[in-house]
């Protein structure tokens, strides 16, 4: 008797199918992930890196406008206003700096907008995010280059906000892979694509069902950094230091330059789990640097011939290990070779 009432609790207390779907219904998590992207633990690095950003370059702006007469720079001196008053600067329409900074807040904004489902509730918020963070980062990673190569100056600030601009990309990417991953399914299941981009899928919750953000271990899930990449990383660093440290001139410090903050970029967009992949790109560099760069500026001293040598191979080792993938995401783990 004891054994069929034990049998017939158990079976009451296992959930039933509709139950399981009623409560994917209102889950916070995307279908298949690990943690809710859209949670305010997510995007709260999110906003305070792009308000950071936005106040540093509003106060660039009020220097390339004449309301500060010098730029404060702890490192390169000068350097700050070299730059914003270079050719390249005075070239926009408008203040760059200026142009930085609203579009910086616009992107603190896009953050704010929003409850923790809105991956599903509003994915073209989530969407527009990732359309104006695109070619911000591009920009600024332009923008970095052109310091040392166009200006032969550098900006501390500057470096701050592209640093801070090379995290955002990888800290935001996921929320706009699961709202791309909701649309796909919404339309395979025979729902009006417009419509379900602009409407979105509310969910009939109360909002209680907070098991994703209790879940959850810290505000950077999707996001880790593996010793190859942070090695990566740091030989990009090396690579645009090396004009000042061995003094390289001419045309190959350009190219160490250049490759340099193409590194950087690959290995911290790579460290975002979703972006993983990406990391193969530093194999291109490596092979430049190895191969092809000698064969462009055969001119260059032995000493600049070791150093690219040596640092081509390490990025091409150091860009094959995958590393370790904390967090799932959906459909989009089969892409994470």
């Amino acid at each position: 008797m004891s054994n069929a009432i034990t049998e017939k609790q158990l079976s009451e207390a296992q959930p039933t199918e509709r139950q399981r779907r009623d409560s994917e219904a209102v889950s916070d998590v995307p279908p298949g992930w690990s943690y809710n992207p859209s949670s305010w633990r997510q995007r709260m690095p999110i906003i305070a890196i792009a308000l950071v950003n936005g106040a540093l370059a509003a106060y660039l702006a009020a220097c390339e406008m004449g309301f500060v007469r010098h730029a404060w720079d702890p490192l390169f001196g000068t350097g700050t206003d070299r730059v914003l008053n270079s050719s390249i600067s005075r070239a926009f329409p408008v203040p760059d700096a200026a142009l930085g900074a609203g579009l910086y807040l616009l992107e603190a904004l896009f953050s704010i907008v929003g409850d923790r489902r809105r991956w599903k509730s509003k994915p073209w918020l989530a969407l527009t995010f990732g359309i104006v963070i695109a070619p911000l980062f591009i920009v600024t990673l332009v923008l970095l280059v052109l310091q040392p190569v166009a200006v032969h100056a550098w900006c501390t600030l500057c470096l701050i906000i592209a640093a801070g601009m090379l995290l955002l990309v990888p800290l935001a990417l996921d929320e706009v892979i699961a709202a791309m991953q909701f649309l796909v399914q919404s339309a395979r299941d025979g729902r009006p694509f417009w419509e379900t981009l602009w409407g979105g899928e509310e969910s009939h919750s109360d909002g209680g069902d907070r098991s994703a953000d209790e879940a959850e271990s810290g505000p950077f899930q999707g996001f880790s950094v593996p010793w190859n990449l942070a090695v990566c990383a740091a030989l990009g660093i090396w690579l645009m230091a090396c004009p000042v440290v061995l003094r390289i001139r001419g045309e190959s410090s350009v190219s160490c330059e250049v490759t340099g903050a193409l590194i950087i970029a690959i290995a911290t967009l790579a460290c975002a789990e979703p972006l993983r992949p990406i990391r193969f790109a530093g194999v291109a560099c490596g092979i430049w640097l190895l191969i092809f760069s000698p064969w462009t500026f055969p001119a260059v001293s032995p000493v600049t011939y070791a150093n690219e040598l040596l640092v081509g191979i390490a990025v091409i080792l150091c860009s094959a290990p995958r590393g370790r993938i904390r967090d799932r995401f959906g459909s989009w783990d089969r892409y994470l070779v």
